[in-house]
This record gives C-alpha cells, sequence and structure tokens, in this order.
C-alpha cells in the first residue's frame, strides 16, 4: 500500500473560474509517495511522489511551466519549444523536460494534464479527460476521478537526491478558458484561448445564466447555441468591442485591452463583469432586450438639446461629486509579463554563442535561463540558458550559427512573472489645489489634499494599467491644467418627444452616449455630456373631477425623459501611457507560449492568404500561392495548428515536410493529428491543398516575411 497523507476528497472541492493567464497551484485531490520498490527508480530516488491537481472550471487551453518548490520544471521558449530544469548540456533542449536528471531540483517524472472537457465512459487512461495514468499509484486506496469539466493535472516527482525530502508544493502559469468567438451575425467563428475581456464577459454570461449545462467534447467543441441563446446578444456591438480591445497599438506592439482573472467559486455573475469592464473601460446595456457591451471610446454627440426641449425649473448642475473625488490614483494588479532586470546595451552572436553586454549590473548566473526581448533585430528574442557573466557580460549558447549583433531591449526572468504591483498615476494637482490646502498645527510650508482611491486590475501589464489608471483620473478629474475646468455633473428634464436640428430623436439614447447641451439650456454649462442615467416617463393622463364633469390631464412628468450627465472626456482615451517609470519596465515581446507536441496550437500575429488551386479542379495535385504577412507561428515538429480563420489547418511532421490542409466545416480543435513520425492523418472531407515547403518548423518557428 502507498505511504499515506490522501489529502482532499474526490468530490465536492470548489474550484475557480478563470480567464487569460493564471499562476495557480491548484487544489490538491489526493497525494501519495510511493517507495522505490514499487517504480523504476534507483536507491538513490528513495521515494516518488504522485498528486492530482484540480485547477478550474473548463475547458484550459495548457500549460506554460511548472514549477516545483520554487524550481522550474519546464517551459516553453518563444518559438514552442520544451525547455527542461537546468541542463546540464549547456543548452536548451526541445521536450527535454522529463528526461532531466540534475541533482539539483530533482526528476520531474510525469506531468499530465486535463483541459476540463466531458469525459468519455470507456475508461481509457489516456485520452484528454479520462482517468490519469499516475492513479495507478494509489493502488485503489481511492477511486479514480476523471473530474469532467475540471481542468486538472497529475504530476509524479521525485525530490533531489540527498536533499530535501519535503512535499512537492507545484505552481504552474496556465493559459486557461476558451472561448466561443463570433462574429457581427452571430455565427460562432472560432472555439480558442483567448485575453479579450469582451469575449470573457459573453463566455460569463454563457457559462452562469443562458447555457450553464452546455457539453464540450474533446473533439468538436462545446455544444453548439440556440437560436433563441443567440438573440440574447447584440452580436453587431460586440463584435465591434471585442475588434477594437484587440487592435494593437503601435506604442507596445501589443492588443489595447488584455484581461486575466481567476474568480472564486462563489463570485456573484455582477462581481465578474465589474472587474472584467474595469479592464476594458466597458460597460454593458440592454437594448431591446438584448444584452449590448461597449468599450468607452472617442465618439461624437448622438444629439443636441436646447432650452425649448427642457422642462423648466429640472436643470440642476452640481460639483458636490468633484469635491469627495480622490486624486490619487493607484493601480493594484499581478505583472503578466516579465518584469525586466536590466536593459541590453549591445548583443551579438557568433559561432554559436551569444554575449550580452547590458547598461545596468545584471544579476544573472550560470544554469540561470533568461528571456530577452525588444532586441531591434528581433532573432535574439528568446530563451537562453546563461553559460557565464564574466565583469558583467553574459554569454550563452545559440542555436543559430550566423555571424550578427544589434542593440536595444531587455531581460528577464520566467519566474518573476505575475510579480505584485502598485505603480500610481502622476498626482493631479490642480484637483488638489481646488479642494484646499491643508495647513498643519504649528507647521510652515503648504500641503496639498490628497485623497487616494486604488483600482484593482486582477492580472495586466504595467502599461495597460497605466492607461486605464489615466483614463479613471481623465475622467472623474478633467485635465489636469490652468485655468482648472472640472467635469460637472447635470440633471435636467426633456420633453421625450424632443428631436434635434439635425433629425437625431432623443428617445434613441441610452446610457453611455453623448449629448450636447447648447447655449440656451444654460449658458455656463454648455457642452458635451456622456448619459449616466436615462430615464424615460411615458405619457400618461389621470381622470380628475372638476364639479359634476370628469377631465383627463396628463400625468406629472408624464411624456419625458430624466437625464443624468456628467461632462464628456475625449482626451480621457489615451492608447499610450505616458508615462515614464523605469521601475516598472517589462520585457517586450516575451511572452511564452505552451502546448505539447501533436497538440493543437494558434496563430499568434500575422495572415495567411491562400490562393484557389490553378488550374481548377480538385484541389489535389494542384499549384496554390501561399502568402504570408507577419505570421508568428508556435508549432514543435509533429505538432498540429489550426488557423484563426478556420479555413485552412497546418500539419508538420517529424520529417520536416510542411503540409497546408484545408479545414472541413465544423471541423474542431484535435481533430488533425498526425497518426505517427511521418504520416498525416487527414480527416474525412478535408483536402491536401500544399506538400513540401521543407522549413522544419520544429527549428525555425518565426516567420516575419
Amino acid at each position: 500500500m502507498p505511504a499515506g497523507d490522501l489529502t482532499n476528497a474526490n468530490v465536492g472541492v470548489a474550484v475557480p473560474l478563470c480567464y487569460g493567464y493564471v499562476r495557480v497551484t491548484g487544489n490538491e485531490a489526493a497525494f501519495t509517495t510511493v517507495p522505490a520498490s514499487t517504480t523504476s527508480e534507483t536507491e538513490a530516488y528513495p521515494l516518488l511522489q504522485v498528486g492530482i491537481y484540480l485547477g478550474g472550471e473548463g475547458e484550459w487551453d495548457g500549460p506554460d511551466s511548472l514549477f516545483i518548490n520554487g524550481n522550474r520544471m519546464f517551459a516553453y521558449d518563444v518559438n514552442g519549444n520544451r525547455i527542461g530544469p537546468n541542463p546540464t548540456t549547456g543548452t536548451i533542449p526541445a521536450d527535454g523536460g522529463s528526461a532531466d536528471t540534475s541533482l539539483i531540483v530533482g526528476t520531474l517524472y510525469a506531468f499530465n494534464f486535463h483541459p476540463g472537457v466531458d469525459a468519455g465512459l470507456s475508461g481509457a487512461t489516456v485520452a484528454e479527460q479520462d482517468f490519469d495514468p499516475l492513479w495507478s499509484f494509489f493502488e485503489g486506496v481511492v477511486t479514480p476521478l476523471c473530474y469532467t469539466r475540471i481542468a486538472y493535472w497529475g504530476i509524479g516527482w521525485t525530490p533531489q537526491i540527498n536533499g530535501d525530502q519535503s512535499k512537492m508544493q507545484p505552481i504552474c502559469d496556465m493559459r486557461t478558458m476558451k472561448c466561443r468567438i463570433f462574429d457581427a451575425t452571430g455565427t460562432q467563428i472560432d472555439y480558442r484561448f483567448t485575453t479579450n475581456p469582451v469575449w470573457h464577459i459573453v463566455d460569463s454570461w454563457l457559462r452562469r445564466a443562458i447555457k450553464p449545462q452546455w457539453t464540450i467534447d474533446a473533439s468538436t467543441g462545446p455544444a453548439a447555441l440556440t437560436a433563441s441563446e443567440i438573440g440574447c446578444f447584440r452580436w453587431d456591438i460586440i463584435a465591434e468591442s471585442a475588434a477594437y480591445c484587440d487592435e494593437i497599438l503601435t506604442a507596445t506592439g501589443t492588443p489595447r485591452f488584455e484581461g486575466s482573472y481567476a474568480f472564486s467559486a462563489g463570485t456573484t455573475l455582477a462581481a465578474m463583469h465589474e472587474q472584467m469592464l474595469l479592464c476594458c473601460r466597458g460597460y454593458q446595456r440592454e437594448i431591446a432586450g438584448k444584452i449590448a457591451i461597449f468599450v468607452d471610446r472617442p465618439r461624437s454627440s448622438g444629439f443636441t438639446a436646447t432650452g425649448e426641449m427642457l422642462i423648466p425649473g429640472s436643470f440642476i448642475a452640481d460639483d458636490t461629486l468633484l469635491h469627495k473625488n480622490a486624486n490619487r490614483y493607484i493601480a493594484t494588479y499581478l505583472e503578466t509579463g516579465l518584469p525586466a532586470v536590466s536593459t541590453i546595451s549591445t548583443i551579438s552572436r557568433t559561432g554559436g554563442v551569444v554575449t550580452i553586454n547590458t547598461v545596468e549590473t545584471n544579476p544573472c548566473i550560470a544554469n540561470d535561463l533568461i528571456i530577452v526581448g525588444g532586441v531591434e533585430d528581433d532573432s535574439f528574442n528568446q530563451a537562453y540558458l546563461v553559460t557565464a557573466n564574466t565583469s558583467g557580460v553574459i554569454t550563452a549558447p545559440t542555436a543559430a550559427t550566423d555571424t550578427s549583433s544589434s542593440t536595444g531591449g531587455s531581460i528577464g526572468y520566467l519566474e518573476s512573472r505575475f510579480s505584485q504591483r502598485t505603480p500610481e498615476a502622476p498626482a493631479h494637482i490642480q484637483h488638489q489645489l481646488a479642494i484646499g490646502q491643508v495647513m498643519p498645527p504649528a507647521a510652515g510650508g503648504q500641503r496639498l489634499k490628497r485623497v487616494k482611491v486604488s483600482y484593482d486590475y486582477a492580472s495586466s501589464t504595467w502599461d495597460q494599467a497605466m492607461r486605464l489608471l489615466l483614463y479613471e483620473r481623465y475622467r472623474d478629474l478633467g485635465a489636469d491644467a490652468a485655468p482648472y475646468q472640472p467635469p460637472v455633473r447635470v440633471s435636467l428634464t426633456l420633453w421625450s418627444e424632443a428631436v434635434d436640428a439635425s433629425g437625431n430623436i432623443l428617445w434613441e439614447l441610452g446610457p453611455g452616449d453623448v449629448i450636447t447641451l447648447d447655449a440656451t439650456t444654460f449658458y455656463e454649462f454648455a457642452g458635451d455630456y456622456e448619459i449616466q442615467e436615462f430615464i424615460p416617463h411615458p405619457l400618461q393622463v389621470n381622470p380628475q373631477q372638476q364639479g359634476g364633469t370628469f377631465i383627463t390631464e396628463p400625468a406629472a412628468n408624464s411624456g419625458t425623459i430624466s437625464l443624468v450627465l456628467w461632462s464628456f472626456q475625449p482626451d480621457a482615451f489615451t492608447d499610450t501611457s505616458g508615462v515614464a517609470n523605469a521601475s516598472f519596465a517589462t520585457v517586450p515581446g516575451a511572452f511564452l507560449y505552451g502546448g505539447t507536441s501533436g497538440g493543437t496550437w494558434a496563430l499568434l500575429t500575422g495572415t495567411l492568404t491562400v490562393s484557389a488551386p490553378t488550374p481548377t479542379g480538385p484541389y489535389e495535385g494542384y499549384t496554390i500561392t501561399v502568402s504570408w504577412t507577419g505570421i508568428t507561428a508556435s508549432m514543435p515538429d509533429g505538432s498540429v495548428m489550426h488557423y484563426s480563420d478556420g479555413s485552412v489547418a497546418f500539419l508538420s511532421f517529424y520529417t520536416g515536410t510542411f503540409y497546408l490542409v484545408d479545414a472541413i466545416t465544423g471541423m474542431g480543435d484535435g481533430v488533425c493529428v498526425p497518426s505517427g513520425p511521418s504520416t498525416p492523418s487527414i480527416p474525412s472531407g478535408a483536402h491536401v491543398l500544399y506538400t513540401g515547403l521543407t522549413n522544419p518548423i520544429g527549428t525555425t518557428t518565426t516567420y516575419t516575411l
């Protein structure tokens, strides 16, 4: 019988709901230690520790890295190659994690990831969501479970030789929830991992309120939505908002807004949405019974109100809220990027060795795994295993054999990802002066009146957190410029049938829209305002008796619309952080992408165009033209990648031959899998568009053509 310490029940363990990137320990569902006599381990490895860990609601995309007791067990470099722990060869081996037997960090016996799809009933031991093979080490002490709809993993690990034999404490960096992606008509066009907050909101609506009992098949993905479920959303608005979040910013080369967060099992849907919307300047509206998701952005006024439309005596301007507002804005978040430990002065390679000179003194030592990003020549942007750091000059082996040099960029450590950060936006001096100075008794000088507020951006990057913080600051307080013109809250009531000079109808507006008050409404407060509350009062009549006669008169406020407005600040929507703060610099473009050999991969950046076959006719054997633009693909040799628009699938195999196959309707992730070292397994109905292009993807995976 295995040694004890079987912890936690196999059932009833609450798991979180996660989106984006997370660093997770997992809920330990079972744990045991196995004597060497029951394994193939030698006496040098006295005990094999085996644990089953529950991550969260599925379906998750996969692991990026694993740490046990503070030591890296595996990670993936920027090309998708697996990096083992502290390789003794001086190079970073592909898929070398399990084979390493370093005396420093212990040995990873097994890591089995299950994404959280629906489990089968066949009793198989290895496929997708069935029983993990490591259950065999428990020898029937507990009942093996496959945890359908929960992402989980099994770990087998042997502690370091003659060292600390304490219980393993694993930590994983994960790409979590896969989400449905829709077009403007409500047609599902993809199902994949995403960091777009808009698709997170849609998924949470479906998961918690609209379709909580869907199925998730390992091959075809989630069950299709019904027509009534599709009809719950304004897809045109949602798709436009999602595209706005996905736009790549010139200053950073990253999407405008991304979201990564973990919610406990008891978190309400409203609380989830509050967090998601905060991370993208978002807000929700119900339009004719349909859910619409907006992202606050520059926009024009949709209506101009005049004094003739105003109900007499209804105009109220209120600046008390401004006096109560905070003027110190602080962000709290976990950094999803890699904090930079030093910047690069020069970087060069020759003879299979890269040499890095840093501006600041760097902390790198031999056997450190460092990540380099932001170099002018992007071929230098990758992971390196440090062999030496002599007089501040780092040397490391590289697979590239050419002679080249470049400048710029920075260095970071994978372990430093998800560091806690609390940056502060620049002080709003004009507001601090406007609400009064504080003069302590018997103390000389002046003190500005400062009131702080903190915003929780879950897991984010410094650039995004600062842009969001500046948005909140500008929207609440206005521009920090003299003479100070603070925003104001206005309440007023207009006739509901009002139509402005341009033919715009007041009834068609709603919260979030912009309205203009011209000088005839109130000269001092003329300008553009954002609608915060939009309360219609339909026309109603009340019968009243006057003497012996009944007459009808309009009820009070009937036929009007009450509005609460806040000064619209078009300059609040910045796409640059605009704040220099070196202590919060991150390694640019150094995100790592994980996966497993034979798994499904995504197109990270760029576009692909495939021409029609010529001459016309069956695809097989005919010539096509493949046009690449800025493609970045991460695929180990032997794996599969589905192109993001669902029109083609890439297949590469151990022979180094590159296959391009068209995607049949309804083909899901995991269908096109290699059946052997050199034989493609083409799904029924698919066509081979192109064979050849002998460019081994396992070694050269970044295409910028």
